[in-house]
């Protein structure tokens, strides 16, 4: 019998146990004596029988069970004698039935210590979220530590009424009708252990309408829950604990109402010390009704959250403990126009504002027409994607020596506007990005990972990728790359090369003299119509060839070309067979690539 289960020996009013507790997937025993007797003689009265169970059942069942004992007769109650009511009494005169069930909160009538239709438990979790409360409970047991009201109808909160709760640590007030009046200042004064306060999609305007918060804090929620999804996996080790890491209560969907703050009183936050993440956003925040010491005394903070208000600068008197800072979607024209001693977070978010000059981390989705100047000396992380910048200059990156993730993708950047120099400054670059551009050759100083996707590129210039020993993933998927472009002599340097991805372009044969070194071949989507038995030869460690929706044809594929790949783990070739006549096939192919030949070298001369 598990340990964790808890026992109740329910005798006459069994209505709540056997349709409540045993329905939930406990196990339902019935006690029952012999009946060859007469009913009458083997039947004591109703008290007297439930003393005596539950005497045998304290002395025959094992003590680590944790036993609790619920003795109910007719005439017993938790006030006394009291008439039973006709669902009562049809099961009044059943046999004694032991529940065993999971030890859970079960809603249902109120009890000693808990309001009616909450459900409580004995560790001091009280769940009253979503049962239409107006007003604060106020039977609510002393013992109380983790508290959910959230999803009723609750205008005022009663402070004498929460005083009483001095081990309540958690406080779930989400998606009521909250206002500032109805949140007195000292609301929440006397919750010396409180952690974790979720206000938010509440009514509250203006200011915060509460003054005095508990410095034990370390979560605070005044927005709109689960607005998107957070993705810092980016993160290093020991990530931000985002939430309540034990909290008891299930996670709300969203909701339509929000809060509508427009200011931050002055010392709001002055005693929180401990306060570890702040949720602000979804409200109508203003540089006005914010200062320089806002947030200056949350010394442990290191998540806060202020998207979606209508800010135009980036708040002063940061804490330095201070990692990850939204400020993406409000008003923001610039960054670092006042002179400000604090440092920055590590991860400042500011994507959809109105920025046109300024140094970041995220910079995506705004209008930049040139690569910002002054970039912090020591960024790592630089996004600045989905712009309109046409051109990378020789000094733009000259004083970043930290940079290690460079991510120019979606611009309108061309090959003449990009400095033969542009990148050979950074030593520690891992990753760039410029697909989605309109480069037609590819830049010189690739770093370990180069990604050109869906640019113009036609051919790999003559030492194009001289120089490159240290690149080790490069992706050209969906340009225009044709074999005649691609000699054996254009991955020479590429001595540490291991992912080549060339899917979505116009290649037609399997390209020869790829380096020793690479482990994934990806070819899908292009125009390839046979696997000769030497296509590998120069490949002897691939892992994986990836070759689906080209035109292979029945036959075109030499079985021997992977006998020598012991290290082969994944060949896919789905997608092709459909041709059956393999050289009128590629007659056909030669005819359409001496037509797309001659395109290109009319639209070359218009160039």
């Amino acid at each position: 019998m598990p340990g964790d289960l808890t026992l109740a020996l329910v005798l006459g009013e069994t209505a709540d146990c056997t349709r409540g507790r045993a329905g939930r997937g406990g196990r339902v025993v019935a006690l029952s004596q012999p009946r060859s007797l007469g009913e009458s003689e083997l039947t004591p009265p109703a008290g007297t029988m439930a003393q005596g169970w539950a005497l045998l059942l304290l002395l025959l069942l094992p003590r680590q069970l944790g036993v609790v004992l619920a003795v109910r007769a007719p005439g017993f109650g938790r006030s006394g004698a009291r008439s039973l009511s006709p669902e009562e009494n049809e099961f009044s005169e059943e046999e004694p039935v032991l529940v065993l069930s999971p030890e859970e909160p079960g809603r249902g009538p109120a009890t000693i210590g808990c309001p009616r239709d909450c459900a409580c438990s004995q560790e001091g979790v009280v769940d009253c979220g979503g049962i239409d409360l107006r007003e604060f409970p106020g039977d609510l047991p002393e013992h109380t530590n983790h508290l959910s009201l959230q999803n009723n109808q609750l205008e005022k909160i009663y402070p004498r009424e929460l005083s009483r709760l001095h081990r309540l640590e958690t406080l779930n007030l989400q998606n009521n009708r909250l206002t500032s009046r109805g949140l007195p200042e000292e609301a929440f004064e006397h919750l010396t252990n409180l952690n974790y306060l979720y206000l938010a999609n509440n009514k509250v305007r203006a200011d915060l309408g509460t003054r005095f918060l508990p410095n034990a804090l370390i979560s605070v929620d005044f927005a709109k829950p689960n607005l998107r999804p957070l993705s810092i996996s980016h993160l290093k080790a020991a990530s931000l604990p985002l939430g309540c890491p034990s909290c008891p209560f299930p996670t709300l969907p969203p909701i339509s109402q929000n809060n509508k703050l427009e200011k931050i009183p002055p010392g709001a936050f002055s005693e929180l010390s401990n306060l570890r993440e702040l949720y602000l956003q979804n409200n109508h925040l203003t540089d006005e009704g914010l200062d320089n010491e806002t947030f200056w005394k949350l010394s442990s903070l290191e998540y806060l959250d202020l998207s979606s208000n209508n800010l135009s600068r980036v708040p002063a008197g940061l804490p330095r403990s201070l990692v990850l800072l939204h400020l993406e979607k409000n008003a923001i024209r610039s960054v670092g126009g006042r002179a400000d001693p604090h440092p920055q977070p590590q991860y400042l978010l500011l994507h959809s504002n109105q920025l046109r000059r300024l140094h970041t981390v995220h910079l995506y989705n705004n209008a930049l027409e040139r690569v910002p100047s002054g970039l912090p000396r020591r960024v790592r992380t630089l996004m600045i994607l989905h712009n309109q910048i046409t051109g990378v200059g020789r000094d733009d990156f000259a004083t970043t020596y930290h940079l290690e993730e460079l991510n120019l993708s979606y611009n309108r950047i061309t090959s003449p506007r990009v400095h033969r120099d542009a990148f050979r400054k950074l030593r520690l670059l891992r990753s760039l990005d410029l697909s989605g551009n309109r480069l037609h050759t590819l830049p010189p100083g690739l770093p370990r990972n180069a990604r050109i996707k869906r640019n113009e590129l036609v051919a790999l210039a003559r030492g194009a990728l001289a120089g490159m020993a240290q690149l080790r993933e490069l992706y050209l998927t969906g340009n225009r790359l044709r074999n005649r472009a691609l000699g054996p002599r254009a991955w020479t340097d590429l001595s540490g090369l291991q992912l080549l991805d060339i899917a979505g372009n116009q290649l037609t044969e399997i390209p020869g003299g790829l380096p020793e070194s690479l482990e994934y071949l990806y070819l899908q989507n292009n125009k390839i119509s046979a696997v000769p038995a030497n296509a590998f030869d120069s490949t002897p460690n691939l892992k994986g060839i990836f070759l689906r929706f080209n035109k292979l044809a029945v036959g075109s594929v030499v079985e021997s070309a992977f006998r020598k790949l012991k290290h082969l783990q994944v060949l896919d070739i789905e997608g092709n067979f459909e041709f059956g006549d393999v050289s009128k096939d590629r007659g056909q192919l030669e005819k359409e690539e001496e037509e797309e030949d001659d395109d290109e070298e009319e639209e070359e001369e218009r160039r």
